[in-house]
Order: C-alpha cells, then sequence, then structure tokens
C-alpha cells in the first residue's frame, strides 16, 4: 500500500543543508511504500517556488499561496493544500504554520499524522513550537543527541513518540587520503562562511597564531558566505578559496588532500562536514561547540583535538601538536570513529522506519493553544482575501521585512525563554550522554 507524505518546506533558500536532505531522501520513498510530495511556499517577495522548482526539477510539487500576509490566510492556505493532497503524514520543513493547520485538520476530523523534526543549530523557537504543539504531534526527531534531550525536557515529550537520527554522511568514494607532504600541515574549513555561528573569522587569528608559532601549513577553504569578503581580507592570501564544493567533489578531491579540519562554531546540530572529513582520517580539530560532548564522537585526545571557543590561541596550539606521529594516530581513530548510524544509507533507512512508525502510532491531538489574532480584520473574523482586500485599499498590507517574516521559520518566543533555553542546553550538553536512543 502507497502512502502520502506531504513536506512542506520554505523557498527563499533553494540550497542548504535540509535541502540536500530531500534531494537525498526522496529518491528513496517510492520504493518503500511513499509518495512524496512538496508543498512550496510562495510569498510576495522572498519565497519564489519556480526558483525552487529550477533547483529541484525531479520533485512533485504544489504551491501554497501566501501573499495575503496574515497567519490566518497562511493556515487557510495550508490547510487547503493538506485537503487537495490529502497526506497520510506531513512533515513540515521551517514553516511554523504547518502545525497549527494539521492541528486544525485533525480537530475537523483528518486522520492525518504529523511529524516535526529539530535540526537547528540555535533551536530556541522551534523548540518552543514543540512544546505549543505537543498535544497533536504524532512524532518528533531530534537530529542530535542533545537536541533529542531538550525536546524531552523542555517540550516535555513523551518518550513513546520521540526519536533520533543524526544526519547521515555519503561513504567515501576514494580508498584514502593523498600522503601528507613532508614540509607542511594541510589545513581545510569548509562550510558557511558565516561570523556568528560559525564563527568562521576565528581563522584570521589562528592563521598568524600558527605564523608566530613557526607552523608550516596551507588553508583550503571550501565554501561561500557573508564573510567571505572579510576573511579574504583578513587572511591576505594566506588561504585558497574553492567557493561552494558539491559533495561529490568534496570527497573526491577535497577531503582526500587534507591532513585536518578546522571548525569554530558557537553550536551544531551535526556536524555533518566533519563526519564526512573523518571518514577519510582527515582530523578534526574543533571548538568544545554546544552539542558535542552529548554526541561523544569528538573526544579530545582519542579522536579529535578540541579548544574552548573563540579561542584562537588555544585552537592554533591544538593544531601546533600536530607532529607525524599524533596526527596519524588521530587520523586512524577518526576514521573509525563514526560509526554507521552516521552513514547516509543507514539515516535515509531510519527516517523511512519513523514516517512508518508516525502513522502506526495512535493519533495525537489535543486542544489548540491560544494564539492572538493577527489585526482587526481577523478579530473581526473576515476572511483572509476580504482582509487582504481591505488593506489593499487602504494601502496596509504587510511588507515582510525577511524571509521569516514572510513565512516564520517559528511561533514568538521571548527573551526569558530563550535563556532559559540555553541555561537547560548547557546542562543537558553533559547529563544527555547517558541518553542513548
Amino acid at each position: 500500500m502507497t502512502r502520502r507524505l506531504l513536506f512542506v518546506t520554505q523557498t527563499a533558500h533553494v540550497r542548504g543543508g535540509l535541502e540536500t536532505w530531500l534531494d537525498e531522501l526522496i529518491p528513496t520513498l517510492p520504493a518503500r511504500g511513499w509518495e512524496p510530495v512538496v508543498a512550496l511556499a510562495r510569498g510576495r517577495k522572498f519565497h519564489d517556488p519556480d526558483a525552487y522548482r529550477a533547483a529541484h526539477p525531479t520533485f512533485e510539487t504544489i504551491e501554497v499561496d501566501g501573499r495575503y500576509g496574515t497567519r490566518e490566510a497562511r493556515v487557510s492556505a495550508l490547510r487547503d493544500t493538506i485537503r487537495r493532497v490529502k497526506p497520510d503524514l506531513v512533515v513540515p520543513i521551517n514553516i511554523a504554520d504547518t502545525l497549527e493547520a494539521v492541528a486544525r485538520e485533525k480537530l475537523a476530523g483528518s486522520n492525518v499524522r504529523l511529524l516535526v523534526m529539530l535540526r537547528a543549530i540555535r533551536p530556541h523557537g522551534e523548540l518552543e513550537d514543540l512544546r505549543r504543539w505537543r498535544d497533536f504531534i504524532d512524532l518528533a526527531v531530534g537530529g542530535n543527541r542533545l537536541l533529542r534531550a531538550l525536546i524531552a525536557e523542555w517540550a516535555r515529550f513523551p518518550e513513546e513518540r520521540l526519536r533520533y537520527i543524526p544526519p547521515g554522511s555519503r561513504r567515501k568514494t576514494t580508498s584514502a587520503r593523498s600522503p601528507k607532504p613532508s614540509d607542511r600541515l594541510r589545513i581545510g574549513y569548509v562550510g558557511r562562511l558565516d561570523a556568528h555561528d560559525k564563527r568562521v573569522l576565528d581563522l584570521i587569528d589562528v592563521s598568524r597564531e600558527l605564523d608566530a608559532l613557526g607552523v608550516a601549513y596551507e588553508l583550503t577553504i571550501a565554501g561561500d558566505g557573508p564573510a567571505r569578503e572579510a576573511l579574504e581580507r583578513g587572511l591576505a592570501g594566506r588561504a585558497r578559496f574553492l567557493d561552494e564544493v558539491p559533495v561529490d567533489e568534496l570527497y573526491t578531491n577535497v577531503f582526500p588532500n587534507l591532513d585536518v579540519l578546522v571548525l569554530f562554531s558557537t553550536a551544531e546540530a551535526g556536524p555533518q562536514v566533519v563526519w564526512q572529513a573523518m571518514h577519510y582520517g582527515v582530523v578534526p580539530v574543533v571548538s568544545r561547540y554546544r552539542g558535542a560532548t552529548a554526541e561523544n564522537v569528538l573526544r579530545e585526545g582519542e579522536t579529535a583535538l578540541l579548544f574552548p571557543v573563540g579561542d584562537t590561541r588555544a585552537a592554533a596550539a591544538q593544531i601546533a601538536r600536530l607532529d607525524d606521529a599524533l596526527l596519524a594516530q588521530l587520523a586512524v581513530a577518526a576514521e573509525r570513529a563514526v560509526d554507521p548510524s552516521y552513514l547516509l544509507d543507514d539515516s535515509l533507512r531510519r527516517w523511512t522506519e519513523v514516517y512508518d512508525e508516525a502513522v502506526a502510532l495512535p493519533r495525537a491531538v489535543g486542544s489548540l493553544p491560544a494564539l492572538a489574532p493577527s489585526g482587526l480584520y481577523e478579530r473581526l473574523h473576515l476572511p483572509p482575501h476580504a482582509a487582504y482586500a481591505l488593506r489593499k485599499f487602504t494601502g496596509r498590507l504587510p511588507s515582510p521585512a525577511n524571509p521569516g517574516d514572510e513565512w516564520p521559520h517559528h511561533g514568538a518566543i521571548d527573551g526569558e525563554t530563550i535563556a532559559k533555553i540555553d541555561e537547560l542546553a548547557e546542562r543537558l550538553d553533559v547529563t544527555s550522554m547517558s541518553s542513548r536512543a
């Protein structure tokens, strides 16, 4: 029996980790009894289904019109889409209004199920949504052990409806790294060039510290992002930039020619790029980002070298430790550390299993949380098209400032709640090591 699976996704960004995940997952689903359909959010300014289709031409898609600009209108459009597609299971991808739409459909008698995954580096808003809509969510999946622990404790999510699936990386496509040159260390950074979460500009100070320590190295940077220009200026010709590199090329040309991979992040949901590099025996020299302790793959002196977030002197000192003997020892340990659960084949199989489980569980249904109306016309219960027409006539149409304003990634959250989640995450990063699922 074939069942229908509806993914609901943003379209403001057509490339990224979740988009790559869909590219890998969707072709595997028909053989496993699922017919996937991708609902594409449309907005007046940022979200463009046409651009998304061009980037992912093999997906079966349907549009969700969010141009009326209010939460009520978006939820109404999503409910219409659910009724047209008639899915057995709905999975939102950075479209928070999907949770309310499915909840209202359930209360109207639909047997549709809802699976929510948490893979965010900064999960505050999405985590609060899980708590707010918990009674309507049939299954929740954490992308790492810390996120799973946060769902269980913050959202008070029942264990029988909670799973853990790490991001999977492809198996390596060549037998080994090329030999390390005798006169230098090959250091790489792979990923988004972002100064905030990724702290990529720390590379500038690390390179200066390495120079001061007399470490001979070559630096390769594969990726793009808003910090690219500042990074190029700061490194002043001391690095080779490769732009964004497809995964196949990373596997064939980048990872086999690195000895060390550096990462400076404050928090990570994976980090998948580190697992990928470790398959090749590339030694991780990484920050003690939030989530690293709970995942327990990167262990100081065993499988990686670690340093405090933001401590560039310590990062350089760790790299300077890597003589040929220590490098060889850690390279072997790194390659062995990433077990099959971090491989793509296993990850995709587990996703199909949780979809099967979500529709087999008793249907989750509760009471709607209290939500404030978007405005006067919504308090008067005007239909979305009528409210839109009145706003257009009076020149008071909503003007989104960014993609998340046009189609929100999560519901409302205040500063006090964010602080409490941060405090809990710091504690669980250590204590969740004992929670294995």
